[in-house]
Protein backbone atom coordinates (compact mmCIF):
# COMPACT_ATOMS: atom_id res chain seq x y z
CA UNK A 1 0.00 0.00 0.00
CA UNK A 2 2.81 2.42 0.98
CA UNK A 3 4.30 1.38 -2.73
CA UNK A 4 1.33 2.14 -4.26
CA UNK A 5 0.90 5.66 -2.34
CA UNK A 6 3.64 6.92 -3.76
CA UNK A 7 3.16 5.48 -7.69
CA UNK A 8 0.09 8.13 -7.44
CA UNK A 9 2.60 10.87 -6.65
CA UNK A 10 4.20 10.09 -10.00
CA UNK A 11 6.28 6.97 -8.86
CA UNK A 12 10.26 7.68 -7.97
CA UNK A 13 10.82 10.93 -5.69
CA UNK A 14 13.75 12.12 -4.66
CA UNK A 15 14.98 11.24 -1.48
CA UNK A 16 17.59 12.90 0.68
CA UNK A 17 19.16 11.31 4.11
CA UNK A 18 19.84 13.45 7.14
CA UNK A 19 23.07 12.20 8.54
CA UNK A 20 25.76 10.29 7.22
CA UNK A 21 26.84 7.72 9.99
CA UNK A 22 25.02 4.36 10.74
CA UNK A 23 21.94 5.19 11.17
CA UNK A 24 22.52 7.11 7.37
CA UNK A 25 23.71 4.06 5.87
CA UNK A 26 20.86 1.48 7.32
CA UNK A 27 18.73 4.26 5.56
CA UNK A 28 20.22 4.06 2.24
CA UNK A 29 19.88 0.05 2.90
CA UNK A 30 15.89 0.23 3.51
CA UNK A 31 15.64 2.58 0.18
CA UNK A 32 17.47 0.44 -1.86
CA UNK A 33 15.13 -2.67 -0.39
CA UNK A 34 12.17 -0.63 -1.24
CA UNK A 35 13.03 0.00 -4.76
CA UNK A 36 14.59 -3.57 -5.47
CA UNK A 37 10.92 -4.87 -4.00
CA UNK A 38 8.95 -2.40 -6.61
CA UNK A 39 10.95 -3.50 -9.70
CA UNK A 40 10.92 -6.95 -9.05
CA UNK A 41 7.33 -6.89 -8.49
CA UNK A 42 7.10 -5.34 -12.11
CA UNK A 43 6.46 -1.17 -10.53
CA UNK A 44 8.55 1.54 -10.83
CA UNK A 45 11.50 2.17 -8.35
CA UNK A 46 10.04 4.55 -5.20
CA UNK A 47 13.29 6.68 -4.82
CA UNK A 48 15.68 8.87 -6.70
CA UNK A 49 17.95 8.42 -3.64
CA UNK A 50 20.04 11.67 -3.89
CA UNK A 51 22.70 11.17 -1.15
CA UNK A 52 23.17 12.22 2.30
CA UNK A 53 23.92 15.76 4.22
CA UNK A 54 24.63 16.89 7.45
CA UNK A 55 25.79 20.14 9.14
CA UNK A 56 29.56 19.55 9.29
CA UNK A 57 30.90 17.03 6.14
CA UNK A 58 34.39 17.49 6.82
CA UNK A 59 33.80 15.08 9.87
CA UNK A 60 32.72 12.54 7.04
CA UNK A 61 33.48 10.56 4.10
CA UNK A 62 32.59 11.76 1.11
CA UNK A 63 30.54 9.04 -0.06
CA UNK A 64 28.33 6.28 1.73
CA UNK A 65 27.61 2.93 0.31
CA UNK A 66 28.23 4.94 -2.81
CA UNK A 67 26.05 7.16 -2.46
CA UNK A 68 27.86 11.22 -1.99
CA UNK A 69 27.51 13.38 1.17
CA UNK A 70 26.23 16.39 -0.68
CA UNK A 71 27.31 19.29 2.29
CA UNK A 72 24.94 20.54 4.47
CA UNK A 73 21.25 21.00 4.65
CA UNK A 74 21.14 24.66 3.60
CA UNK A 75 23.86 23.28 -0.07
CA UNK A 76 21.08 20.85 -0.81
CA UNK A 77 18.32 22.87 -0.38
CA UNK A 78 19.83 25.62 -2.61
CA UNK A 79 20.73 23.23 -4.81
CA UNK A 80 17.57 21.88 -5.54
CA UNK A 81 15.40 24.79 -4.51
CA UNK A 82 11.68 24.17 -5.51
CA UNK A 83 12.32 20.07 -6.57
CA UNK A 84 9.91 18.97 -3.48
CA UNK A 85 12.73 17.21 -1.24
CA UNK A 86 11.52 13.98 0.46
CA UNK A 87 13.94 13.17 3.35
CA UNK A 88 14.06 10.78 6.29
CA UNK A 89 16.52 12.09 9.35
CA UNK A 90 18.99 8.89 9.68
CA UNK A 91 20.77 9.91 13.03
CA UNK A 92 20.09 7.42 15.85
CA UNK A 93 20.58 9.71 18.88
CA UNK A 94 16.69 10.98 19.62
CA UNK A 95 17.54 14.53 20.52
CA UNK A 96 19.44 15.40 17.78
CA UNK A 97 16.86 13.35 14.96
CA UNK A 98 14.06 15.99 16.39
CA UNK A 99 16.35 19.25 15.94
CA UNK A 100 17.30 18.29 12.41
CA UNK A 101 14.23 16.86 10.71
CA UNK A 102 12.57 20.43 11.93
CA UNK A 103 15.58 21.73 10.11
CA UNK A 104 14.84 20.04 7.25
CA UNK A 105 11.29 20.79 7.26
CA UNK A 106 11.61 24.23 7.86
CA UNK A 107 13.24 24.17 4.23
CA UNK A 108 10.00 22.61 2.92
CA UNK A 109 11.31 19.26 2.98
CA UNK A 110 8.34 16.54 3.58
CA UNK A 111 9.33 13.52 5.58
CA UNK A 112 8.68 10.09 4.36
CA UNK A 113 8.44 6.46 6.00
CA UNK A 114 10.59 3.84 5.27
CA UNK A 115 9.51 -0.02 5.54
CA UNK A 116 12.42 -2.64 4.69
CA UNK A 117 10.33 -5.17 2.02
CA UNK A 118 10.39 -7.96 5.45
CA UNK A 119 8.96 -5.63 7.80
CA UNK A 120 5.07 -6.71 8.56
CA UNK A 121 2.60 -4.32 8.99
CA UNK A 122 -0.80 -4.64 9.92
CA UNK A 123 -3.33 -3.66 7.65
CA UNK A 124 -5.04 -1.22 10.82
CA UNK A 125 -1.58 0.11 12.20
CA UNK A 126 -0.70 3.59 11.58
CA UNK A 127 2.65 4.38 11.17
CA UNK A 128 3.87 8.04 10.93
CA UNK A 129 6.19 10.41 8.46
CA UNK A 130 9.95 10.21 8.72
CA UNK A 131 9.72 6.58 10.68
CA UNK A 132 11.83 4.07 9.73
CA UNK A 133 11.13 -0.11 10.24
CA UNK A 134 14.12 -1.90 9.49
CA UNK A 135 14.18 -5.87 8.79
CA UNK A 136 12.16 -8.30 10.07
CA UNK A 137 10.48 -5.95 12.70
CA UNK A 138 6.90 -6.73 13.22
CA UNK A 139 4.17 -3.95 13.81
CA UNK A 140 1.07 -5.63 15.14
CA UNK A 141 -3.17 -4.99 14.85
CA UNK A 142 -4.00 -1.30 16.03
CA UNK A 143 -0.53 -0.02 17.16
CA UNK A 144 0.20 3.33 16.44
CA UNK A 145 3.55 4.37 15.57
CA UNK A 146 4.51 8.23 15.57
CA UNK A 147 6.52 10.55 13.32
CA UNK A 148 10.66 10.24 13.14
CA UNK A 149 10.36 7.11 15.19
CA UNK A 150 13.56 4.61 14.91
CA UNK A 151 12.07 0.95 15.08
CA UNK A 152 15.57 -1.42 14.51
CA UNK A 153 15.58 -4.96 13.21
CA UNK A 154 13.85 -7.48 14.93
CA UNK A 155 11.60 -5.71 16.74
CA UNK A 156 7.61 -6.07 17.69
CA UNK A 157 5.36 -3.58 18.68
CA UNK A 158 2.22 -5.11 19.94
CA UNK A 159 -1.50 -4.68 19.63
CA UNK A 160 -3.00 -1.48 20.98
CA UNK A 161 0.62 -0.05 21.44
CA UNK A 162 1.54 3.34 20.94
CA UNK A 163 5.10 4.78 20.71
CA UNK A 164 5.66 8.68 20.65
CA UNK A 165 7.27 10.60 17.99
CA UNK A 166 11.36 10.48 17.67
CA UNK A 167 11.05 7.30 20.36
CA UNK A 168 13.27 4.45 19.28
CA UNK A 169 13.43 0.47 19.83
CA UNK A 170 16.81 -0.36 19.37
CA UNK A 171 17.40 -4.69 17.67
CA UNK A 172 15.50 -7.26 19.43
CA UNK A 173 13.05 -5.28 21.70
CA UNK A 174 9.81 -6.15 22.67
CA UNK A 175 6.91 -3.88 22.98
CA UNK A 176 3.78 -6.38 23.97
CA UNK A 177 0.55 -5.46 23.81
CA UNK A 178 -1.06 -2.35 25.08
CA UNK A 179 2.12 -0.52 26.04
CA UNK A 180 2.95 3.49 25.65
CA UNK A 181 5.87 4.22 24.69
CA UNK A 182 6.46 7.94 25.21
CA UNK A 183 8.15 10.75 23.21
CA UNK A 184 11.53 10.69 22.70
CA UNK A 185 12.29 7.51 24.69
CA UNK A 186 14.21 4.49 24.13
CA UNK A 187 14.71 0.63 24.17
CA UNK A 188 17.89 -0.83 24.55
CA UNK A 189 18.99 -3.88 22.51
CA UNK A 190 16.74 -6.76 23.75
CA UNK A 191 14.80 -4.86 25.98
CA UNK A 192 11.05 -6.09 27.00
CA UNK A 193 8.04 -3.90 27.89
CA UNK A 194 5.40 -6.51 29.31
CA UNK A 195 1.96 -6.05 28.72
CA UNK A 196 0.37 -2.80 29.52
CA UNK A 197 3.32 -1.10 30.72
CA UNK A 198 4.17 2.58 30.22
CA UNK A 199 7.73 3.79 29.22
CA UNK A 200 7.63 7.92 29.92
CA UNK A 201 8.87 10.55 27.76
CA UNK A 202 12.35 10.71 27.48
CA UNK A 203 12.92 7.79 29.34
CA UNK A 204 15.49 4.87 28.83
CA UNK A 205 15.08 0.83 29.17
CA UNK A 206 18.19 -0.45 29.13
CA UNK A 207 19.63 -3.09 26.96
CA UNK A 208 18.10 -6.85 27.82
CA UNK A 209 15.99 -5.28 30.63
CA UNK A 210 12.35 -6.11 31.34
CA UNK A 211 9.77 -4.57 32.87
CA UNK A 212 6.57 -4.68 34.35
CA UNK A 213 6.10 -1.77 35.79
CA UNK A 214 5.43 2.32 34.30
CA UNK A 215 8.76 4.27 33.97
CA UNK A 216 8.36 7.55 34.17
CA UNK A 217 9.53 10.34 32.43
CA UNK A 218 13.29 11.14 32.42
CA UNK A 219 14.19 7.93 34.07
CA UNK A 220 16.71 5.72 32.92
CA UNK A 221 15.38 2.11 34.22
CA UNK A 222 18.11 -1.22 34.06
CA UNK A 223 17.63 -4.93 35.10
CA UNK A 224 15.54 -7.86 34.90
CA UNK A 225 13.80 -7.17 36.65
CA UNK A 226 14.19 -3.19 35.79
CA UNK A 227 14.99 -0.74 38.20
CA UNK A 228 15.14 2.69 38.35
CA UNK A 229 18.83 4.32 38.67
CA UNK A 230 19.44 6.99 41.14
CA UNK A 231 19.26 10.38 39.33
CA UNK A 232 22.69 12.21 39.17
CA UNK A 233 23.29 15.65 41.23
CA UNK A 234 22.24 18.69 39.25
Amino acid sequence: MLELRWLKEGGPQDLVIVGAGGQAAESLWVAEAMNQSATAAGRPALWNILGCCVYNPDLYPPEILSYRVLGTPRDVARDHKGGGLRFICGIGDNRIREQEAGVAESFGWRAVTLIHPSCQVAPNAVIGPGTYLAACSVVCTNARVGAHVLINNHVSVGHDSTMGDFSQACPGSRISGKCAVGRSSFLGTNATLLPGVTLGDRAVLGANSVTKHNVEADVTAVGVPAKSMPRSAE
